[in-house]
């Protein structure tokens, strides 16, 4: 019982060990995106799943000698081949310009970690079928819930104790040795099957369960299974790709959904008790009514806000989707269909994410989706069981139950959505539930209705969809919200793009805006000479604009030559005079396109504009190695997705990459604006040693000329430029001392320690 339950302790730990570590890994390779978890979360599904179909024809088709010897020898190999090459993947597999970053993404975690993966998924699954054949007066499901003990100790140990403390190399070079010892244990552990275990055909293992074809579950328990896990998937990575989009791509933000997930796995499969109907099922009704109100409030809403509802909607929709699942598992014998099963819908889930999601939604709907999809199981499985309370238990708690839910979504549904009552769609599903109410009531004397329907089946049909329309029609509506005054949206790998056509009705006021995720990442004014202006976040007294009217070379008439991470609607194009050169980069092809088809300021600028696409950091890498210094008077990194920090182009390695392509009296322009995070103390830690110095540039903005409150840092060595007195004069004093903090690198980042939320 000790090796059993070291080998898939060990085998867990690892498997989910080496996903935020590789993640972190190849993140900056392909800017940052909130999709990277996401395509990484698909290939480490979908290996489950094939790891779950290798254990499972295994355990099916072979005697258990035979078994153990077959899956001794991959893991032995597979140990040789981990010792002798390196997890991590080559720089060869760093994306081009053109690359497709899904399949990039899938191709590269294959070919670097996928056989160890894959023996590492199939562990569990196939020890607990060796377990219930070898022991077969013991449940082998506890070993299911140890084994996601050892998932979650390896998800929360990451962030908090093995990534502030090792390197990304190092942490590779202890995990293949970790794998070495996993291959140990299993040799020991193959070693005891083959000497002391029955070798029975599984064909003949019937006689340790007599009636185990009897319980054979049906088609119907499958597709049960297979949903509760897919939507359980969903829910995980639409959770994750909610938190990302505004806040930060760290694998912190990763595995805090993660390790709710794996929580519940553990307490639903440890006993069937822990998980209790009349506790989770109103839970979920809470949780969803407060992250229906988080959705409507957007960012405005708090950090702790935020993350508090969508880690509880997460956890509570899993312990549902888990817990129901537990009470549906089949007898031992079924044990690896099961497995297989859970797997398949696991990376079912991941699929609608990824891929069909990406190319059917506008937007981040699939989280809306898993909410529905949530809520909608949850009451199948109630209806499902015709033994239960709802059809056995007193009529007049279904009633009450049923009319304090309509009360609830009466009072409620115009605090989640402004203006609903006046949309007809919310009109007419309110009507059908009001006519579907009164049908219920028209029964004989007997209790039944005309056409021989009991009254009982009615009561929880009204109960089933007087709770779910309501709540279909406010998610439908907040996206329907969204999409308000959107002239056109596109959505692919790298977020979710749209240009809004903003107060067209009020001469002086007309704007083109793009948003990126439900961030403005720019606008600009339609009529007369309000074309021109430099709005938003580029206004003249903002970091950025007394960094380019008040350079030296400026201030001289000489010609400027610039850089800027991060294109949006190209308004930093407007500075753009005779004889400059401006060079945007930019990652995203279609920003590119709509600030082609729908802002002119780069097509109205004076100066020679060029755009580099592809991720910024590879670009200006590859020119380093090249030897082809850009020599910028001025570089600006003002890459954001939506408002996700991009902690990759803030670390000392990506710096260095800047002072390289830099003039010695160029300035470096960080945009720092955050709702959330202090990022002053990081960009002030990476200032490098000798005559630079750093400025701190808070603008308040002005709504007459369009321009926002921004945060900016300037980091530059020009003695001209530090001694100006425009430039001093709106200089702010920094507001904490000289950071001592560890400064941030590839291999270390700290987001706990500059939380600070701010109003705007």
């Amino acid at each position: 019982m000790l090796l059993y339950g070291a080998t898939i302790f060990l085998s867990a730990f690892l498997l989910f060990l080496i996903q935020p570590l590789i993640g972190k890994y190849i993140l900056p390779w392909f800017g940052g995106s909130p999709a990277v978890w996401t395509a990484c979360m698909l290939f480490f599904q979908a290996l489950l799943l094939a790891g779950y179909g290798y254990a499972h024809a295994l355990a099916s088709r072979f005697r258990l000698r035979r078994q153990a010897m077959v899956h001794l020898v991959f893991v032995i190999a597979a140990a040789i081949v981990v010792l002798a090459f390196s997890i991590l993947p080559g720089q060869s597999w760093k994306p081009g310009d053109d690359a497709s970053p899904v399949l990039n993404i899938l191709g590269l975690l294959l070919v670097s970690i996928g056989t160890p993966y894959f023996l590492l998924s199939a562990t569990s699954p196939l020890l607990q079928s060796w377990f219930s054949r070898t022991r077969p007066d013991s449940s082998p499901y506890r070993l299911y819930a140890l084994s996601n003990l050892g998932s979650l100790l390896a998800i929360v140990g990451y962030p908090l104790l093995i990534e502030p403390a090792i390197r990304v190399t190092r942490q590779a070079s202890i995990w293949s040795w970790a794998f070495a010892v996993f291959a140990l244990l299993c040799v020991l552990l193959c070693r005891g099957i083959t000497r002391n275990a029955a070798d029975s055909d599984p064909r003949q293992a019937g006689a340790v369960e007599p009636d185990a074809e009897k319980d054979r579950p049906g088609a119907s328990l499958y597709i049960l299974w297979l949903s509760l896990t897919a939507c359980s998937s969903i829910m995980l990575l639409a959770t994750t790709s909610q938190l990302c989009q505004d806040l930060a791509v760290v694998p912190l933000l990763w595995i805090l959904p993660l390790a709710l997930y794996l929580l519940s796995f553990i307490i639903c499969f440890q006993h069937e008790r822990l998980y209790w109907r009349p506790l989770f099922l109103p839970g979920l009704a809470a949780s969803i009514i407060w992250t229906c109100s988080v959705l409507s409030g957007g960012v405005v809403v708090s950090l702790r806000g935020q993350i508090l509802s969508y880690s509880l909607t997460l956890f509570v929709s899993c312990m549902i989707c888990h817990g129901e699942l537990v009470r549906l598992k089949p007898g031992a014998r079924h044990l690896t269909r099961f497995y297989l099963t859970v797997a398949g819908g696991g990376g079912l889930g991941a699929l609608l994410v990824t891929a069909v999601a990406t190319h059917l939604f506008k937007g981040y709907w699939e989280y809306h989706f898993g909410v529905l999809a949530t809520a909608l199981l949850a009451l199948t499985v109630l209806f499902r069981e015709r033994k239960g309370l709802l059809f056995h238990g007193r009529p007049l708690y279904v009633w009450l139950l049923w009319f304090a839910l309509c009360a609830a979504w009466v009072i409620l549904a115009p605090k989640l959505v402004d203006g609903i009552w006046k949309t007809r769609r919310f009109q007419i599903g309110l009507a059908a539930l009001v006519l579907l109410s009164v049908a219920a009531f028209f029964y004989d004397r007997k209790g039944r209705l005309c056409w021989q329907r009991p009254l009982r089946v009615w009561m929880v049909w009204a109960l089933l969809w007087g709770s779910w329309i309501p709540l279909a029609l406010v998610l439908r509506e907040q996206i329907m919200l969204t999409m308000d005054s959107t002239v056109e949206a596109r959505r692919n790998f790298f977020g979710v793009l749209r240009v809004l056509d903003l107060y067209s009705g009020y001469p002086g006021q007309h704007t083109l805006s793009l948003m990126h995720g439900r961030i403005e990442h720019g606008f600009q004014f339609q009529d007369g000479e309000k074309r021109f202006w430099p709005v938003s976040y580029y206004g003249p007294s903002s970091g950025v604009g007394f960094a380019i009217s008040c350079h030296p070379q400026r201030l001289a008439r000489g010609p400027l030559r610039m850089g800027v991470i991060g294109l949006g609607t190209g308004t930093l194009a407007v500075y753009g005079q005779s004889g400059d050169y401006i060079r945007f980069y930019e990652i995203n092809p279609q920003v590119v396109e709509l600030s082609d088809r729908y802002f002119t300021y780069r097509k109205d600028s004076k100066a020679r504009i060029d755009v580099k696409l592809g991720d910024a950091r590879i670009s200006l890498d590859r020119e380093r190695q090249r030897g082809e210094s850009q020599k910028f008077d001025i570089l600006v990194v003002d890459a954001f997705s939506s408002d996700a920090i991009p902690v990759h182009l803030l670390t000392r390695e990506c710096f260095q990459i800047y002072r390289y392509h830099l003039k010695e009296d160029g300035i470096l322009a960080v945009h720092i604006t955050n709702r959330f995070f202090n990022l002053k103390p990081v960009v002030r830690s990476l200032l490098p040693a000798g005559a630079m110095r750093a400025l701190w540039v808070d603008d308040q903005g002005n709504t007459t000329q369009g321009t926002d409150r921004t945060s900016w840092v300037l980091l530059t060595a020009n003695a001209q430029f530090l001694k100006d007195p425009v430039v001093t004069s709106h200089v702010k004093p920094w507001e904490e001392p000289v950071p001592s903090r560890k400064l941030w690198t590839d291999d270390y980042s700290n987001l706990i320690s500059v939380i600070q939320e701010r109003k705007q």
